[in-house]
């Protein structure tokens, strides 16, 4: 019997399935162990190949993709080692693995560098032994692997993270492990915590105090933090030794330098990145007699050098993607850990019971020579009937003491055994009470948490608290007449019908859309930011936040928009024959308004991202399975005009589905 369905349903549930497999096997992290599937895969295989002496990342790599099948993982691996993305890094590396706050100096390639399992990696994965966790299936079904790790310690809220899924992301913020033990000590006391806590990140700086933005994301996962380098004043130059996580060095040296062309930051001379083996530092060189507190002030309000953090904390819980604060997940963990503790310590009782019963099995055998005859001179075959027979034996206490060794089967031998007796009767009887005992599990749960602490000299808080006189800030302000870039936001959609709107929020502009129409994109803006439309006609269009109207018909025939432009990204351009090109995003945005030849003419174009943090892209062409491509591997061409590499097939010219994560 053959069911017709409709191809909109087809391609709907192709694409629920592929959606589904993003968030789960990509994007999102499980609040079990804090790990995506490819870190967690990757210090799996380590584990299994035993990579506890220094290996070429190369090979790990390779060994790698016997679990993780989406292509190369080095990029990560590279996270798990650099010190400066995470407090407390996973992996150990040894030659150049680059750094986190820049983004010119990149790890050197996977065949020079080498890695190892670190300390923290060997401790989050200690309890294996112990079987706590569920085995599933490799991709392939030939390797069984941990569900997830069976960590000591929250990890999902010691490593900051982020990602992008099929319509959700995820942006976690880190915590220092010590404060962190401290919070999980005051849920299992039942007492209540009106302290807030801070994220720490590895990068250091300072976070402006806001207790009650560190009590939002405490209780809802999302909220924002402002931080702020630390820099200290050397006569008339500025040292930057610690920086907003997440910043880039050359975004801040490049800020300095624009604003002092525009005659914004007159005072500053010199700009240099001064980041050696030493330690990072960038020199801000100022004029003669100039106010250095006033220009810290001034760097401050214009640049990088103080940014915000935000959290949107969208985990894997149970399945399903949640949005969870600090303290629910805290809550949500400690159950999990509990349970982790409690399967394992059943799973030494069965052991422990398992040898009591052959002690018990020893302690009938009245007779050595006996069990020396049956076993010398009966059949093999009914050695264990007859031992049963002969001693009342189980099955299990007699097909063990028919394979015990001649040497073995020695009275005092066996009468040293049996002095165990009683004290494994005790240990068995604490082990039923412990695993019956909620409470005792928790003193477990902390005891184990605080030996790993131990173990892998947990760091202290890097990120300062700071409070700011807010007055004498505005007064600095007022001084020195800074030129302030017109930084007002607001909130941008573009439309199915062709239309721009701006308003104050996202019901403001949904009230302005005609009948039949729908928003397509949206965005909150600054006024100095562009918004550039790639048109049906293969011109681009560029219009600035600022010269928008509250309603303006830009024609229903643009093809993609893109806003918040970052000017050292890269867009992704694909085009439906299958050719895929990087393209600098610079290219698109002119002083013209409009660029009549704006991209290859070819081909249809039927994708337009500007990429940020996104590693691999996923096509699908018709029914087909889709196919992973690494963003890394794709060519990137100066030409705006360029089509790139021939990347996937489609001669038929069918629907393509286009997802990156």
């Amino acid at each position: 019997m053959i069911n017709k369905v409709g191809l909109g349903e087809q391609l709907n549930d192709a694409m629920m399935g592929m959606s589904a497999y993003t968030i789960l096997q990509r994007a999102i992290p499980d609040f079990r162990d804090g790990f995506k599937p490819v870190n967690r895969r990757i210090i799996t295989s380590m584990l299994l190949n035993k990579t506890f002496n220094f290996t070429k990342s190369a090979t790990v790599e390779g060994r790698v993709m016997q679990l993780h099948p989406h292509g190369g993982s080095y990029g990560s691996i590279v996270g798990l080692v650099q010190k400066d993305r995470n407090s407390l890094p996973f992996l150990t590396g040894k030659g150049s693995w680059g750094q986190y706050t820049s983004s010119d100096q990149q790890p050197a390639a996977a065949r020079y560098t080498e890695v190892k399992l670190g300390k923290n990696a060997l401790e989050v994965t200690k309890e294996l032994k112990e079987k706590s966790v569920d085995y599933v299936p490799n991709y392939d079904g030939t390797i069984s692997v941990p569900e997830v790790l069976p960590v000591t310690y929250p990890s999902i809220l010691t490593q900051s993270q982020s990602g992008i899924a099929n319509g959700f992301a995820t942006s976690i913020l880190s915590y220092n492990i010590h404060e962190l033990y401290d919070m999980i000590d005051d849920i299992l006391m039942l007492r209540g915590r009106t302290k807030p806590i801070y994220p720490d990140f590895p990068t250091g700086a300072t976070i402006i105090k806001d207790d009650d933005e560190a009590l939002n994301v405490i209780r809802t996962g999302r909220g924002s933090f402002t931080m702020r380098a630390k820099i200290e004043i050397d006569n008339n130059k500025l040292v930057v030794t610690e920086i907003p996580y997440g910043v880039k060095r050359e975004q801040i040296i490049k800020k300095i330098i624009e604003l002092n062309k525009r005659g914004t930051l007159k005072e500053v001379t010199d700009v240099r990145d001064g980041t050696s083996f030493k330690g990072m530092k960038i020199v801000i060189t100022a004029k003669k007699n100039t106010d250095m507190k006033e220009l810290i002030v001034k760097l401050y309000k214009l640049t990088p050098l103080q940014s915000k953090v935000s959290a949107n904390m969208n985990v894997l819980i149970d399945g399903r993607l949640e949005v969870l604060g600090v303290e629910e997940l805290l809550l949500n963990w400690i159950k999990w850990r509990v349970s982790v503790i409690k399967r394992g310590l059943n799973n030494k009782l069965t052991s422990m019971k398992k040898e009591l019963h052959i002690l018990e099995g020893l302690r009938k055998i009245a007779s050595v020579d006996e069990v020396i005859r049956i076993v010398r001179f009966e059949d093999d075959d009914k050695v264990d009937q007859l031992l049963m027979e002969a001693f009342n034996l189980t099955k299990e206490q007699a097909e063990y003491i028919g394979k015990m060794t001649l040497r073995s089967l020695n009275e005092k031998r066996i009468q040293n055994r049996l002095k165990d007796i009683e004290d494994l009767e005790n240990k068995i009887k604490d082990l039923e009470e412990t695993i019956d005992n909620d409470g005792l599990l928790k003193v477990i749960l902390q005891r184990r948490m605080m030996e790993t602490m131990k173990e892998i000299d947990a760091p202290k808080r890097k990120t300062e608290i700071i409070t700011i006189d807010e007055e004498k800030e505005k007064e600095v302000h007022k001084i020195v007449k800074v030129k302030e870039v017109d930084n007002t936001k607001h909130f941008v959609c573009f439309t199915k019908n062709g239309w721009l709107l701006k308003g104050k929020n996202k019901n403001d502009m949904e009230s302005q859309l005609i009948l039949g129409d729908e928003i397509v994109q949206y965005w909150e803006a600054q006024n100095d930011k562009n918004i550039v439309l790639f048109m049906k006609d293969k011109s681009v269009r560029n219009i600035k936040v600022k010269q928008i109207k509250e309603k303006e018909f830009i024609g229903n025939d643009a093809l993609f928009a893109e806003c918040n432009i970052d000017e050292k990204a890269l867009v992704l351009l694909v085009f439906d024959e299958g050719h895929i090109v990087k393209i600098p995003i610079d290219a698109f945005v002119k002083n013209r308004q409009v660029m009549e030849k704006g991209y290859f003419d070819g081909e249809k174009l039927i994708c337009v991202k500007q990429l940020s943090d996104e590693k691999m892209i996923n096509i699908s062409v018709g029914d087909k399975k889709p196919k992973t491509i690494e963003i890394e591997n794709i060519n990137i061409k100066k030409n705006r005009l360029a089509r790139g590499q021939k990347l996937f097939n489609n001669k038929k010219l069918e629907k393509v589905n286009v997802t990156l994560g």
